[in-house]
């Protein structure tokens, strides 16, 4: 069954449930915009009225309407990267498919699709994404599954997979790294855990128990004169939830 559609006994209605974003843009470079919009209205069964009208549509949401009537060769990778989603929109598909839609965009370009995505969510379409970049599933995804050697490790909410490492974190960042040393002494000494060192900054995987100990080192810093820029108890990253729940590829 695909979204209450027999995927045996009704395949052609099960297909039109869904669209497929690939990594590679399927789209003809020696068209316009308009022109490959308008073409992939027409196979999805749009008279030519509509389906220009739905190519407007989308030129509009994707901000790609100054560029529409241009040939796809003056377009960026980004603009390219915003039609070909566009164009897996023509038949307003239930759910759809992204693989990896922001690779290699720029931090504007990555922005605008996140929000191209989150504004699919929000007129109830379900999105499947795959990424490689953490902050991104953290930032879009109700749910992730993580994937290690073909095989499924993990699959929750983002604060669900949080919590299965340990929930919460105490990141501290010294002024100087004459003081890091002693901080993290103070830091093992109090809480009785291992400290990740990155630079300046010092990081604390905490469990329930510890979490009333904080305050205590934050107290024990002070009185050791240990200059600090900032001192947080957090949830850690989705990275640390890969690098903690894979073997990786060695």
């Amino acid at each position: 069954m695909l979204n209450g559609f027999d995927t045996l006994t009704q395949s052609r209605l099960a297909r039109q449930q869904f669209s497929i974003t690939g990594q590679t843009a399927a789209i003809d470079q020696d068209l316009t915009a308009r022109e490959n919009l308008m073409i992939f209205g027409k196979l999805n069964g749009l008279t030519r009225t509509a389906a220009k009208a739905r190519a407007t549509a989308l030129l509009t949401d994707f901000d790609l309407t100054q560029s529409a009537d241009q040939t796809l060769a003056t377009f960026s990778g980004g603009m390219r990267r915003r039609l070909d989603l566009a164009i897996s929109l023509i038949g307003k598909p239930a759910i759809l498919f992204l693989d990896e839609p922001t690779t290699g965009l720029d931090p504007r370009t990555r922005m605008q699709m996140w929000q191209a995505i989150q504004k699919l969510v929000a007129e109830g379409s379900t999105v499947l994404l795959t990424t490689q970049y953490l902050e991104e599933a953290d930032h879009l995804a109700d749910r992730i599954a993580l994937i290690d050697h073909g095989k499924l490790v993990a699959m929750g909410t983002p604060n669900d997979l949080k919590q299965q490492i340990g929930g919460m974190q105490l990141r501290i960042e010294v002024t100087n790294l004459q003081g890091q040393q002693q901080a993290r002494k103070i830091i093992q000494d109090v809480l009785a855990l291992p400290v990740s060192v990155n630079d300046h900054t010092l990081t604390v995987l905490l469990d329930n128990t510890k979490m009333q100990k904080v305050s205590r080192v934050l107290s024990q810093l002070q009185g050791a004169a240990i200059s600090i820029n900032s001192f947080a108890v957090e949830t850690p990253p989705l990275d640390e939830v890969f690098l903690k729940m894979t073997v990786g590829k060695n």
